[in-house]
Parts: C-alpha cells; sequence; structure tokens
C-alpha cells in the first residue's frame, strides 16, 4: 500500500498488487475493512508525516527501509483497530 500520489515505478519494480490511496483516511478505512487472515500486516510507503497522519507511533511498525524522501514499514493490521 502507499499513501501519497501514485508511483506507476512501484508496480514495476515490486512486480506485485499496489494499492495507492491519497487521503489517509480512505486508507485506513481500507485497511480495517479488509479482511486477510493470511495477511495480519501491510507494507506501508510513504513519506514519514503519513505515518502520523495515519496516527501510527513509532513501535506500531517496523522500519524496513528508507530512500530519499520515502519509508517503507511493516505495520500490524491492529494497529489500525
Amino acid at each position: 500500500m502507499m499513501v501519497g500520489f501514485w508511483k506507476p515505478s512501484l508496480v514495476f519494480y515490486t512486480e506485485g498488487q499496489v494499492t495507492y490511496y491519497r487521503a489517509v483516511r480512505k486508507a485506513i478505512d481500507y485497511i480495517k475493512e479488509s479482511k486477510n487472515p493470511t495477511s495480519p500486516s501491510v507494507l506501508l510507503l510513504g513519506y514519514p508525516e503519513k505515518f502520523v497522519q495515519l496516527g501510527l507511533q513509532p513501535n506500531q511498525y517496523q522500519l524496513l527501509d528508507s530512500r530519499g524522501a520515502y519509508q517503507l514499514a511493516r505495520v500490524p493490521r491492529n494497529a489500525f483497530r
């Protein structure tokens, strides 16, 4: 999942499905409503301020990497409940 503007290169390089949301509220709603028992977490890519806007504290996610202005983190789905 990416919160912010659409980046087609992300889909190309991951070779997988990427869900984009510009609005933070819609991203939170999507995570809360999606019931995927095989995936207890989501990968989230975005600017650091998007993590704050999502209401996430640094201890609620695992920062995997950062490049330039972006951060990639694994966030448990229950962090959004």
